[in-house]
């Protein structure tokens, strides 16, 4: 089976040649790759690769999940769609929101809508459409700002002023937006906090988008809250509470035409030389009609009341073959009516009960109009059918369809076609108003399933909607010319077909068998049906690699194959890659977590409620011992676990602290607390931990342990709330650790010998507050805290030797948001140690977050490179020393996806190692693990979904 793959080509364009081709050729794509600048990998051997791709099948498709494509329009011979992307760490990446144009072979990024650092639901972000001239198309993005586009960089721009900013100051985005009869000028509702909600008029350039003041009339003060926009009667017409407007686009053109005694509905609907419309007063709903024949400042007709009528729920107008209609909806009566003439000539159609719900339920079909209706609460639509010059409507017998909600239909062919349901099936019909003329056109899904057809629309002489399961048909109005295009999202069908032409094709969304949701474009045949590109997403099934440890030369994971989960080992190699004896479990779609210790040549971990133990290699994994486990550290070259206490009341829980080595278990000791003690933390050998005695009153504080009874001890009281991880690193012949201030409240960094009495703050608690990212750099220790006066305090990097009076502030730096906009904290810098440097991310408030470093002096601490120029972040994550020196990070440089990089501290030597998944999508690379001779991470290439790779090293 021949699928697409990804090929990069000049400006961000992506082409693909066969997928298959791909995997022989990659290492020599990734060799020239290497080739280009930017993809130098200094030191590195390279280039990276694929070590195995354990899981080799497909997984289903998420509907829910990311990538989506949306908002199809042509513009200028051309197609521009929009995307929304993750990339990075899940909870701490970045969300793309992109507008991308496509000529039906390949795809290039016009302009980046989410501002770069934003994580956003993708149910609260979409890019609406509000119109398009063929040359221009006006959209909004994601905060409601007016955009423009003609499909080329230079020509997509936000628009200023009156550019809506609903998510910033709380304005509703546009109800209403329309273009003017000269089919150029967009007419529109924006919101400014200085005037509120008026009407705005754009010729698509800057200059041209502005402001129109509404004067009432009679003369007042102004109205605002434009709705309704209809072009008739050479100009645009709309409605602002109880008056109805005209306008020309111009602030002397902008009148308005008449008071009505109610507040005007927003369903204003323009007809010939008539504007129907609706207004509400006392609770009560009037159809009007406003005459617009000769001059619009000419009062032509009255408003004239519908007889009889008592309304309090709402009444909808619809209109096909120039007649024009409306359906009464109140806890007194459902009917629907049509009105005839300039004057409103009412009458009911059908029988009493007879009404619709879709506002596009009427079609004409010549002179002949068929329409959906019910006839009570809760009766299903059947068709209904208007002939010329009859004003009372005919069911169209002996077809009881009962068509589902809205009525899905299209006129094609001088046919209607819609989907039906007879005592078989759900699937597509077709009918010319007439019995014999009326039947199913295919079944969709043969056997147990309905196609249930949605979505009809009509492009390029071709019929064309979708399924249940989301599947894309086309027909020319026959059995056998109704085909599959592609597959789509399932439970995506009812939405509306986002689709648009392109000459004589279509660009869409459809499922790649491999490459998942994707831009299709189609010359409406099968064979001419294809993804244009890969952009973000794969259905490649990923063996989803977890818990990545370096042992001697190996990584050691847990990994998925199919169902099936188990530990694995991994030289680099395809067969140097295998599963540990015995450590098979079910996989239903993530390994089970798991997490290795290391100490004196091999690593722990529990498994299956055991206690294991491997070098690397299968004869050297065994199980230690079976049993409750609650936490293990590295105790020098000792593992020291504890068993998950047990509650005796009162308040004591008892725990075993055990001791395991290379040849086995070495002893446990008995410890009872007063609460379940918190998660242990190493450094050297000895441990520590939040715990409580077990006697009253039960105070917490830090502990420390080196696994006997007789060396397990508290250090001081209080301490932090049990449960939090403590942060701990030593230098020297002392501990340092995060642990909370004398009184309990907040933290400081205290120093500790292993005793009670050689246990104090490192510093007076007023020099700083809440430090976090200990790490050891040049003999001294490191942290980030706030400092500086409430209620204002910056995080500054302190350098300290272990004494208050070595303790200082290096630099203060702005670090970088966790949310962009959003109070929520700083995302954690990670302070990383490559070679003579310290790494870190921060976020000056210029460039976005970036890799910075620090040789642990003022002058020395500022920004390596602005990866991503400008103000948008590279995103730097997964930070790990490798190689000589060297730091390798995931981060993007907005052409690329996030992508591999490394850096040796200078702006010239920061660089992309290699573009993993080629073009703008991202690989992700995540877990990156030195290990003696490789550097592995895992990422997702888009043809093999989410495997570990392997970057060999110089030894």
């Amino acid at each position: 089976m021949e699928t697409p793959a990804r090929k990069k080509m000049e400006k961000g364009r992506v082409r693909f040649p066969d997928r298959l081709r791909f995997a022989s050729v990659a290492a020599g794509i990734a060799a020239l790759l290497l080739a280009l600048p930017g993809f130098a990998t200094g030191g590195a051997v390279g280039p990276a690769h694929l070590v195995a791709d354990l899981d080799p099948g497909l997984s289903p498709f998420d509907p829910n999940a990311i990538p989506r494509f949306s908002s199809y329009t042509a513009v200028n011979g051309r197609v521009v769609f929009f995307s929304f992307l993750a990339e990075g760490d899940p909870d701490r990446g970045h969300t793309q929101c992109a507008l991308w144009e496509t000529g039906g072979s390949g795809a290039e990024r016009l302009a980046d809508l989410c501002g770069g650092t934003d994580r956003l639901d993708p149910s609260f972000v979409q890019l609406r459409v509000l119109a398009t001239t063929g040359a221009v198309a006006f959209f909004t993005d994601s905060t409601g700002a007016l955009w423009r586009t003609d499909a080329t960089a230079a020509g997509t721009y936000p628009l200023g002023g009156g550019a809506l900013k609903a998510a910033l100051n709380g304005d509703r985005p546009p109800r209403d937006a329309a273009l003017g009869p000269d089919g150029r000028t967009l007419f529109y509702d924006a919101c400014t906090p200085a005037d509120g909600c008026q009407l705005w008029t754009s010729d698509g350039t800057r200059a041209g988008t502005r402001e129109i003041p509404l004067v009432a009339f009679p003369a007042s003060a102004p109205l605002s809250d434009p709705t309704g926009f209809q072009a008739g009667g050479g100009t645009m017409l709309f409605a602002t509470r109880d008056r109805l407007w005209a306008s020309d686009g111009t602030p002397a053109g902008t009148i308005a035409l008449v008071q009505v005694p109610g507040a005007i509905q927003n369903d204003l609907l323009a007809v010939g030389d008539n504007l129907f419309f609706v207004f509400n007063s006392s609770g009560a709903d009037t159809v009007a009609v406003f005459g617009l024949r000769g001059h619009l400042t000419t009062y032509v007709s009255p408003l004239f009341p519908v007889p009889g009528l008592n309304l309090t729920t709402g009444v909808r107008l619809h209109t096909a073959g120039g007649r024009v209609f409306f359906t009464v909806f109140s806890p007194a009566e459902l009917s629907l009516w049509e009105i005839h003439g300039t004057r409103l000539d009412t009458h009911r159609l059908g029988p009493a009960g007879l009404f619709t719900s879709g506002a596009d339920a009427f079609f004409a079909l010549g002179r002949r109009i068929v329409f959906a209706a019910g006839q009570g609460v809760g009766s299903g639509l059947q068709l209904w059918v208007l002939d010329p010059g009859v004003r009372r409507p005919r069911l169209l017998r002996p077809y009881p369809f009962a068509i589902h909600g809205l009525m899905e239909g299209a006129v094609f062919a001088g046919r209607l076609f819609f989907a039906g349901q007879d005592q078989r099936a759900f699937e597509p019909w077709q009918t010319d108003g007439t019995t014999v003329g009326t039947r199913a056109l295919k079944r969709l899904a043969p056997g147990l399933l309905d196609g249930i057809p949605a979505q009809f629309r009509v492009f390029a002489g071709r019929l064309v909607l979708t399924t249940q399961q989301g599947d894309v048909w086309a027909s020319d109005g026959t059995p056998s010319g109704t085909v599959r295009l592609a597959g789509g999202a399932a439970g995506e069908s009812f939405l509306p077909l986002d689709a648009a032409p392109l000459g004589p094709r279509i660009v869409f969304s459809g499922l790649d068998p491999a490459g998942g949701l994707q831009p299709f474009v189609s010359d409406l045949t099968p064979a001419g049906t294809r993804p244009i590109a890969e952009i973000g997403g794969s259905l490649a099934a990923s063996s989803r690699p977890e818990g990545l440890t370096a042992l001697g030369d190996k990584v050691l994971f847990a990994a998925c194959k199919g169902a099936t989960g188990a530990i694995r080992a991994s030289d680099g190699t395809p067969a140097g890659t295998y599963p540990l004896p015995d450590t098979r479990v079910p996989c239903p779609r993530y390994p089970p977590p798991v997490s290795f210790e290391r100490a004196g040549g091999f690593a722990f971990f529990f498994w299956k409620e055991e206690l294991w133990r491997t070098d690397g290699t299968r004869a050297g994994t065994r199980v230690l011992a079976a049993g409750s486990f609650y936490d293990g550290v590295s105790l020098g070259d000792r593992f020291l676990y504890l068993l998950n206490p047990v509650p005796t009341p009162p308040n004591d829980f008892e725990a075993v602290l055990g001791l395991a080595g290379g040849t086995g278990l070495l002893g446990s000791s008995t410890v009872h607390f007063g609460f379940a003690p918190g998660k242990l933390a190493s450094a050297g050998n000895e441990a520590f931990f939040i715990a409580s005695p077990a006697r009253f009153p039960f105070p917490q504080g830090l502990w420390r342990t080196d696994g006997t009874a007789a060396g397990t001890y508290p250090l001081l009281v209080p301490a932090t709330v049990l449960g939090v991880p403590l942060e701990v690193v030593h230098l020297g012949e002392r501990t340092y650790l995060i642990a909370a201030r004398e009184g309990g409240i907040g933290e400081t960094v205290w120093s500790t010998d292993g005793t009670a009495a050689g246990t104090a703050p490192l510093a007076p608690a007023a020099d700083f507050r809440s430090p976090f990212d200990l790490v050891v750099f040049h003999g001294r220790i490191y942290f980030w805290a706030l400092s500086g006066p409430l209620p204002a305090p910056v995080y500054s990097l302190y350098g300290s030797d272990g004494t208050a009076a070595g303790t200082a502030i290096v630099k203060s730096v702005p670090l970088a948001p966790l949310v962009t906009g959003q109070p929520l904290g700083p995302l954690p810098p990670r302070l990383t140690v490559a070679g003579d440097l310290l790494f870190f991310r921060a976020d000056d408030g210029v460039h976005g977050t970036e890799i910075w470093k620090s040789d642990g002096t003022p002058d020395g601490t500022a920004m390596v490179k602005d990866v991503n120029p400008g103000p948008d972040a590279s995103l730097p994550d997964s930070l790990v020393a490798a190689g000589d020196g060297l730091l390798y990070f995931a981060a993007t440089d907005g052409e690329h996806g996030v992508e591999l990089w490394r850096s040796d501290g200078t702006e010239a030597g920061t660089t992309m190692v290699q573009d993993v998944f080629p073009g703008p999508a991202p690989s992700n690379p995540e877990q990156l693990t030195a290990a003696d001779g490789n550097l592995f991470f895992t990422a997702d290439d888009g043809t093999h979904g989410r495997e570990l790779w392997a970057l060999p090293l110089p030894r």
